[in-house]
């Protein structure tokens, strides 16, 4: 029988996820743990090339990531929580030891949170395609990615190829701009954009480990709302609901509830990293195919 990480590699992304989704905390059991672990880590290895791709390709196209439209005094007194991290930060190395740690003094953690902690620590696409010189950089996540960023994503590529899955190095050239429309909505509307941001949660699902209880909502922060990252008061955050041992945890905002991988196609591979301007706008995510096009799937 062909395994699930197969399938995976052959291009049934949704359907394994789908049917590794509904097996509960039986996903821990073997033989069928290790195969769902090598789709969850063959998934944000994808993951992490899409984000980097997405940004080398941002940046080639003048967008700056950092710049905010909070007012200065409002970056001097900003709290940790909403301001922007870097545009990527690599997994932490002792990643692998702390969600060891924390299984084992609570339960585990879902393998999807698990294999994105083993990838990745932040991630934020908050920014814009500067038009002036007023608008307003946060010093804590100044700076953009360099051309290094390609060799990352071109590496990531390269090591999941040897795998069987050679579609993913057909990246496509030369790099088209995007639609006036889309520029012109995320400089007017930078409240409505929802920009891709995923904070350092593992250190917080660290420190929660003593607070947790029997039945206990394990519920961490990833990510203010639309109008925070955009500068305007807000204050619902969204959140990764991970209470029960399984293939994937369950994001979840004001406006709708997602699986976190799902949710992960949608902001990355349909809109580029900003979903907003598909909630906010008739404008179809065809016109993000600059940006989008001949990412890995996931």
């Amino acid at each position: 029988m062909i395994s699930y990480y197969e399938r995976y590699l052959h291009g049934e992304h949704a359907a394994v996820w789908d049917e590794l989704s509904q097996v509960g905390e039986a996903i821990f059991t073997e033989p069928l743990y290790a195969d769902a672990l090598a789709v969850a880590f063959a998934t944000m290895q994808r993951a992490q090339a899409a984000i980097l791709q997405l940004q080398q390709r941002l940046h080639m196209l003048g967008y700056q990531f950092g710049v905010t439209h909070f007012e200065p005094v409002t970056c001097f007194w900003m709290e940790d929580e909403v301001r922007p991290p870097a545009p990527y930060t690599p997994a932490v190395a002792d990643a692998p030891d702390k969600v060891a740690a924390l299984e084992m003094e609570s339960s585990r953690l879902p393998l999807s949170l698990r294999a994105w902690y083993e990838h990745i620590e932040s991630a934020c696409f908050v920014g814009t395609f500067v038009e002036t010189d007023a608008d307003t950089a946060v010093a804590a996540s100044a700076g953009t990615p360099t051309e290094l960023v390609e060799t990352e994503w071109e590496r990531l590529l390269t090591q999941e190829a040897r795998a069987r899955s050679s579609r993913l190095t057909d990246v496509p050239a030369p790099l088209r701009p995007l639609a006036a429309e889309i520029i012109q909505f995320m400089r007017a509307h930078p409240d409505q954009v929802d920009p891709f941001w995923y904070w350092p949660t593992l250190p917080a699902w660290h420190d929660l480990r003593h607070h947790w209880t029997v039945g206990m909502a394990r519920q961490v922060s990833f990510s203010p709302d639309a109008p925070v990252k955009g500068g305007e008061p807000g204050g619902i955050t969204y959140l990764l609901e991970a209470s029960t041992p399984s293939m994937d945890a369950w994001v979840e905002s004001e406006r709708w509830r997602l699986r976190f991988v799902p949710y992960l196609r949608h902001c990355l591979l349909e809109w580029g990293g900003f979903p907003g301007i598909g909630e906010y706008t008739d404008l179809p995510a065809s016109m993000m195919a600059p940006l989008t096009i001949g990412l890995p799937a996931f």
